[in-house]
């Protein structure tokens, strides 16, 4: 369903643009009032492409847990599972660790 609305948003936009007035190309003043909703429609566009990325990483995330909840069928594999269960703590830790020394260096880099 959010795929069927970016087309159709596309769509609009692309409606929008070839159906301004031919004024619209060389105006010198007042351009807002004729690019005003598009601009509006494009950052709708946007805003849902975000909303589109978030929940095809959260997606992705889900299933990544989901292989390892099937890895308990297979007695090798379940060997990981069982490893990463008890590493949790320690690995929270280093993830802590870890992400606070990579953003400072991120936050250098950028000032």
């Amino acid at each position: 369903a959010v795929w069927i609305r970016r087309v159709l948003l596309v769509q609009d936009v692309q409606d929008r643009l070839l159906s301004l007035p031919p004024e619209a190309g060389t105006c010198l003043e007042d351009c807002a009032l004729f690019f005003a909703p598009v601009f509006q429609e494009i950052d709708d566009l946007g805003d849902l492409a975000h909303n589109m990325q978030v929940l095809s990483s959260i997606c992705c995330f889900v299933i990544l847990l989901r292989c390892f909840k099937a890895f308990a069928a297979q007695p090798r594999l379940a060997l990981v599972t069982a490893t990463l269960r008890q590493a949790a703590g320690d690995v929270s830790h280093y993830l802590i660790v870890f992400l606070a020394i990579f953003w400072s260096f991120a936050v250098m880099s950028v000032s």
